[in-house]
Parts: structure tokens; C-alpha cells; sequence
């Protein structure tokens, strides 16, 4: 008679809940069965998920704000049950969630927990980031409050905000897309104020002012403006983040802006500094990961919007004890030269902030927002038509796109119906159009593009025609156009929620074009353009940025892809190494997207895309067909060999859950868990020839029972060759002999259960 037990449960992420229960001495194995609530689930095949040795198992793939029952049989050598558990719990709700508990405030997200004290200046007590596996402290003990300000007076005196109690606390916006508060600290002769706005996808600002008077009703203007002044004249301030040193022992990379923005500088020791108070842009970046066996799986940036052009320092890197820090100080005094310094109101503002960014992973629906990337598996082409302009009229017109009467060559169309099947046909599903669909496509504001289309007959054609074949259509767009968001982009021409924008010159860097110069740049303005471009495509739309040499979190968090590649460090070590493609891919906080060129057009570069998941661009020239033995088109048909487009994606270098296990380091292997019927696998060999096996983990990616394995290769030009390779049930995909830069896929489709038949125990847990 079987006996009964307590059975855990513990709700890790909106779409994770960790099982763990007492295992009885002759338990041979568990079975683990869920359901949704109110059924409870039954000991069958549609509600069994795992079978295990180790008396726990992190089940994911769940939806939030759920609630689901589970049971737990625990069998013996010979079959019968020992024991069963049961319970019951709910996954947390997508999006922000507000938590006050005594003095602490504290608001969670999918992938990351940021929580204040007002009993310590209401300053940040802990900032917490979520790296698919493990929740992991991104804020050190010393100081032990962000951005841990301290204010100094010239004549002596040192008050940290941290040793006085906030006051005046007001919740202003409660949402899950939103959060807004502000609070008050009263220092000796000094009064400064807080206002925190956090998003969803895991971006924090914070308004920083020290008003030092009141207006009357109706009073736009102080009158003691230079009195106000001069309170602060006699301060030195001090802010920043410093980083858990715990955070920096396995794999840390970090990078800076300078004033003139020309570089990022990405991929410094953590033990260097960058220190130059004129140069020295106030942001700072810093990727990081914790498994040995890993890459970058975290991403965090720090940032200020003002900073005076003297009289203020920052400092980046390694802080000589270990650890790293993102430091800002500045004078009272200094103050006087701020852009933004409306004195005569009688107050002196600016805003820090945070982007506390987690690797991108699946469509909309089925993962949690801040994870959301609706590019996964994409085959995307880029076309757009041209326009020439004669050399002795660039004399004439020195700009990039010149008027009607000097282009040489005029708008010849879209790619034609025909060619739009050849491309469907080859594997295609996402075809974006570069600026020639415009009757006016400028050239970054200087002229502006018009967004009206030269043709819209033809461009409605070339819609219809990839809407017929399944493909999804992007059209182009600048980040420093704000007048391109008011177009009517899906009223006229495209599909909310189905295809998207492809947005250039996307960085809150661009001089000039986003209310930014070397004292000054509008962070929050340009994060609520880009995510107002979300609300633009929808959920389940999409968005691919692309912003030259100066990449930012802050630019990218509501985008699905990052399209690097211009800049000429990327150009050089994008393929150096996996974990150089990660880190220059912003990979740890956005789905890539390597542009397509020569440089990226290569048998290396595919086997690079095939192994870490990435989807660059292949060029369509427009009035001609779609090259069949592009870099890509092996990977496209291994691909177009299952829905991966509703996949769940999960690779082993910017996520630390291990859906698989290769034998060799230089085996890299790409999971599309598109259902626990069907998976697909995509594995590239970066290493030198030979062989090897790869073993997934079937409990942590609710795979039961037994699949067919088919092995699906593909090379440019030539097709999709399928073979069986018999059946699996313990997950063990053994490989053949992979040549340098080879790939190869593997489809795994389940079997149905045999009545009556023994389920076999799947691999531990891991």
C-alpha cells in the first residue's frame, strides 16, 4: 500500500515552479504528473511531465498567473507505487508586481527584483537579476544602498541619504507595465527628492531634484534664484552602483561611452578603469556570467542624463578591491553650467537610471514579456529598391538621398510575385524593406524622410503576395525620425501583431537627433519613443533595431533583435570566439541579428548563426531572384523543417539552464522546444573535425516517454536530406563526424504511449 507524503512547491518565475517532496528508501523513480486547476491530474499520459531519480524538478514551460496541481507517484524497482504527494500552487502574474512589507518597498518583474528602504533614505537595498536557472544579487554589501549617495559639505560634514528616513511616500501608478512613487529625505539644510518610474522590461529612472522653495498658486517663476544656487554651492555630491564581486569571478565584460559617443568600448578586464572627467560619458555597461561552462547571460547598464561640463567626474571598472563600480561626483558649484537648470523655479533636477536586461527566448504568449523575442527561428531577407545619383550631382547635392529630378535611377519596384514564392519556397518568412519603398527616403534629418510610399499600389502587391506565402513584412524606419511614428504603417499596408518595423540609427547617442549633447541626452524621452514603437507592432509583432557604433539596452529592451555589424570592432571579432558574438550581439538581453555583408556572409558565420541561434539578414536584390547557395540557406531549410516560429529557443551561453549536454566544448547546440511533442535541435561544430553526442535534458524541458529522431542536413544549393535515426527515450543524440564549421539538425517527434507499457525513466533532473 502506497504510502503518502508532503509534496513542495515554490513558484521560481512567472513560468517556473520548483517541486521537491521526501523520497522513500525503495523509491527506484518519480513520476510527476500536473494540471491546471480545478482538474487535479491523473496518473496518464496527457498530465505526466517528468520522470526523475532525485526527489525534485524545476518545471517550466508554464504560463503565468496560473494555478496548477501536481502529483507525484514514487515507484519502486518493480513498478509499484511507494508513495504519492500532491499540491497545489500559482505561478506569479506577468509583469510588475508591488510588495510593501514595514519600510521596504519592493517590485518584482519576470527577470528581475529591485527593493528600496525608506528606513535607509528609501535608497536601493538589493537589485536582483534573473539568469533562466538562478535569481543572482547584482548590487554589493559596500556601500550597501544604490545609487548609495552621499553629500558632503565644504566646510565639513559628510551625510549619506542612506542614514535618513524617507518621508512622504506617494504610489502614484500601480501596473503591470508601470510603476511610479516618490518620496522626500530631509538632510541638515537640504532637501532633496526621489521619483522612480520602472517598466516592465526592466528599465528604472529615477528623478533626482533638490527643490529649495515652494511656488505659490499660479507662479511659473521663483525670485531667489541665485540664493538657491548658492545653498548648493557649498555640497559635493556623490552616486553610483557598485557590483557583487561574486558576480565577476567566472565571466564579466564591460563598456563605456566617451562625449563625442564615436565608441563603445566593450570587453575590458574587470580589474581595468576608465577614469576621465571631460571625456568620460556618465554610462556605463557591464555583462556577466556565473556557470564556467557558460557565457554572458546578464546584462546591466547605469546611466545619467545630465551632467555638467566641469566640476563632475565618473569612473568606471575595477574599484582595486575586487569588485566593480559605476561612479559619478560632482560640485555644487558646477551645477550653474547643467543644460537642464530651470533655477528660477527654484529647483535643480536630473535622472540616473537602470536597464537590468535577460536573454530573449520566445514568441508572445509564451514566455513572459520581458523574455518575449517574436523573431525566434526567423529566415529574414532585406531588399529595398535603389536610387542612383550621377558623380557630378553629388557636387550639386552632397546628401544622401537627393531630390526627384538628379536620381539617375528611378524607383524600378518591389521584388516581384514570383520572386517573393522563390524566397518562400527557399525557406523565407520575414522579408524587410529598406528606405527606397519611400517617395522621399532623406537621410537621418538632414533632408528627413517623408514615410509616404513611392508606389503604394506596388507596395500593397509585394504585402499581398508575402501574406499569401506566410511571410512577414517589415518596413524601415529611423530612430531619430520621431515624425515616422504617426505614418500609417498597419492602417494602410501591414498587419498588427503579425509583421513589424526595422528601425536604423536606433541609440539615444545619435547627436543631435534625440535631444542629446556632450552635457546632456533625453534617456526617458528616447525609451518612451521606442517603446511606444511596441505599442506601434503589438505583442506579437516585431521590431529590429539597428544602431550602428553605439548599441545600448536602453534603446533596445522593447525590441526582439539587435542587428550589429557596421561597427569595426564587431566587424573584426564577432566570430572570434561564442562568447565574443554574445557579448557584441548585446545577446544577454536581446535575440541578435548579425547584418548582412561580406564579413558575415561566410561558412564560419552560418555555423556561428546554426550553433548560438542568431538570424542575420540575407540581401534580395530587387528585379532579380534570391541567390540558392547563400551562407544560409542550409540552416533555412533545417529549420523550415518544423514550426520553430512557435518555439521556445534555449542555448547554453546566454541562459543558464542546460537544455542540452554536448561531449565536446566546441559543439554548440541550438533547443527549439516547440511543444513536449516536437523538438528541434541545431548543432554546429566550431572546433576542430570529429564527433561527439549531445544529451538533452528531457525532465527540465517536459519531454516524456520516447522520440523518433530524425537527421535533417542541408547545404547551400543542394536539399533538405532527411534520415531516420531510430528512437530515444533517455535524450542521447549521438552526432557523426562534423567537419570544422559543419551543422547538422535533429528532429525529435514523440511517440504515442503503448497501453499497458512500463514508462522508461528518463535522465536526472538537472
Amino acid at each position: 500500500m502506497s504510502k503518502t507524503a508532503a509534496l513542495k512547491a515554490h513558484a521560481v518565475a512567472a513560468d517556473r515552479v520548483d517541486l521537491s517532496w521526501e523520497a522513500p528508501a525503495e523509491a527506484h523513480e518519480h513520476r510527476v504528473y500536473r494540471s491546471l486547476a480545478p482538474r487535479p491530474p491523473a496518473a496518464g499520459d496527457n498530465d505526466w511531465i517528468a520522470a526523475v531519480r532525485e526527489p525534485r524538478l524545476a518545471d517550466r514551460h508554464l504560463e503565468a498567473g496560473r494555478r496548477y496541481h501536481y502529483l507525484v507517484e514514487s515507484l519502486d524497482a518493480h513498478g509499484r507505487i511507494a508513495q504519492r504527494c500532491r499540491t497545489e500552487t500559482e505561478t506569479p502574474p506577468a509583469g510588475l508586481r508591488l510588495e510593501r512589507a514595514g519600510s521596504r518597498l519592493t517590485v518584482r518583474g519576470d527577470a528581475f527584483t529591485v527593493a528600496w528602504d525608506m528606513a535607509h533614505g528609501g535608497e536601493i537595498v538589493e537589485i536582483r537579476q534573473y539568469d533562466g536557472d538562478s535569481w543572482l544579487r547584482l548590487n554589493s554589501d559596500a556601500p550597501p544602498t544604490v545609487p548609495g549617495m552621499v553629500v558632503r559639505g565644504v566646510r565639513g560634514g559628510t551625510f549619506p541619504v542612506r542614514n535618513y528616513r524617507a518621508r512622504r511616500v506617494v504610489v502614484e501608478r500601480c501596473e503591470r507595465e508601470e510603476m511610479r512613487f516618490s518620496f522626500e529625505v530631509a538632510l541638515p539644510g537640504l532637501t532633496i527628492g526621489f521619483r522612480y518610474i520602472l517598466f516592465r522590461e526592466g528599465v528604472l529612472f529615477c528623478e533626482l531634484t533638490m527643490p529649495q522653495r515652494r511656488l505659490s498658486r499660479g507662479r511659473t517663476q521663483g525670485v531667489a534664484a541665485e540664493r538657491a544656487m548658492t545653498t548648493l554651492d557649498g555640497y559635493t555630491f556623490e552616486m553610483g552602483l557598485r557590483v557583487n564581486p561574486a558576480l565577476l569571478r567566472t565571466r564579466a565584460a564591460w563598456g563605456y561611452k566617451t562625449r563625442d559617443y564615436g565608441e563603445t568600448r566593450v570587453g575590458l578586464a574587470a580589474t581595468a578603469q576608465a577614469r576621465d572627467a571631460r571625456r568620460l560619458f556618465a554610462m556605463g555597461m557591464l555583462d556577466y556570467g556565473v556557470n564556467p561552462d557558460g557565457g554572458f547571460t546578464n546584462h546591466a547598464e547605469f546611466f545619467i542624463e545630465d551632467s555638467p561640463p566641469e566640476g563632475a567626474a565618473s569612473r568606471f571598472g575595477g574599484d582595486g578591491r575586487g569588485g566593480f563600480a559605476f561612479e559619478w561626483r560632482f560640485t555644487g558649484k558646477s551645477l550653474r553650467k547643467m543644460f537642464f537648470l530651470p533655477w528660477d523655479m527654484g529647483f535643480f533636477r536630473t535622472r540616473w537610471g537602470l536597464c537590468l536586461g535577460a536573454s530573449r527566448k520566445g514568441p508572445s504568449g509564451r514566455v513572459p514579456f520581458s523574455r518575449q523575442d517574436s523573431l525566434i527561428g526567423a529566415r529574414i531577407l532585406h531588399t529595398g529598391p535603389g536610387q542612383g545619383v550621377p558623380p557630378d550631382a553629388r557636387r550639386r547635392w552632397p546628401y544622401n538621398v537627393p531630390p526627384a529630378d538628379l536620381i539617375e535611377r528611378q524607383y524600378a519596384g518591389l521584388p516581384s510575385n514570383a520572386h517573393v514564392r522563390d524566397a518562400a519556397r527557399q525557406g523565407a518568412n520575414v522579408i524587410v524593406v529598406h528606405q527606397g519603398w519611400m517617395r522621399s527616403g532623406g537621410s537621418n534629418c538632414e533632408p528627413p524622410a517623408d514615410y509616404i510610399p513611392r508606389n503604394p499600389r506596388d507596395l500593397r502587391r509585394f504585402v499581398a503576395a508575402c501574406r499569401r506565402h506566410g511571410i512577414r513584412v517589415g518596413l524601415y524606419m529611423r530612430g531619430v525620425e520621431k515624425h515616422a511614428f504617426f505614418q500609417p504603417y498597419f492602417e494602410e499596408f501591414l498587419r498588427r501583431d503579425i509583421d513589424g518595423l526595422y528601425v536604423d540609427w536606433n541609440s539615444p547617442f545619435t547627436l543631435g537627433q534625440q535631444n542629446c549633447s556632450p552635457l546632456h541626452f533625453s534617456a526617458l524621452a528616447c525609451y518612451l519613443f521606442v517603446r511606444a514603437l511596441r505599442e506601434r507592432v503589438g505583442d506579437g509583432g516585431f521590431l529590429i533595431s539597428h544602431s550602428g557604433m553605439s548599441p545600448t539596452m536602453l534603446a533596445f529592451a522593447p525590441f526582439d533583435a539587435y542587428l550589429p555589424g557596421e561597427w569595426r570592432t564587431q566587424k573584426q571579432e564577432f566570430h572570434a570566439s561564442p562568447e565574443r558574438a554574445l557579448l557584441h550581439g548585446f545577446a544577454s538581453c536581446i535575440a541578435t541579428n548579425p547584418i548582412y555583408s561580406r564579413t558575415f556572409a561566410t561558412p564560419r558565420a552560418a555555423a556561428f548563426n546554426a550553433g548560438l541561434g542568431f538570424h542575420p539578414h540575407v540581401g534580395l536584390p530587387c528585379g532579380a531572384p534570391l541567390n540558392r547557395r547563400h551562407h544560409m540557406a542550409g540552416v533555412w531549410k533545417i529549420l523550415s523543417a518544423a514550426p520553430v516560429e512557435r518555439a521556445t529557443l534555449y542555448n547554453n551561453l546566454n541562459e543558464n539552464f542546460r537544455a542540452s549536454v554536448p561531449s565536446r566544448r566546441s559543439l554548440h547546440t541550438t533547443t527549439y522546444r516547440i511543444s513536449r511533442d516536437q523538438v528541434l535541435l541545431l548543432t554546429a561544430n566550431l572546433g576542430p573535425r570529429g564527433g561527439g553526442e549531445i544529451r538533452l535534458n528531457m525532465a527540465g524541458l517536459g519531454l516524456t516517454g520516447s522520440y523518433a529522431v530524425t537527421e535533417l542536413r542541408a547545404q547551400p544549393g543542394g536539399p533538405l536530406v532527411r534520415r531516420a535515426r531510430g528512437v530515444t527515450s533517455d535524450g542521447v543524440i549521438r552526432l557523426p563526424t562534423l567537419d570544422r564549421y559543419a551543422y547538422i539538425g535533429h528532429r525529435l517527434q514523440r511517440l504515442p504511449a503503448r497501453r499497458g507499457a512500463r514508462r522508461p525513466c528518463i535522465m536526472p533532473a538537472v
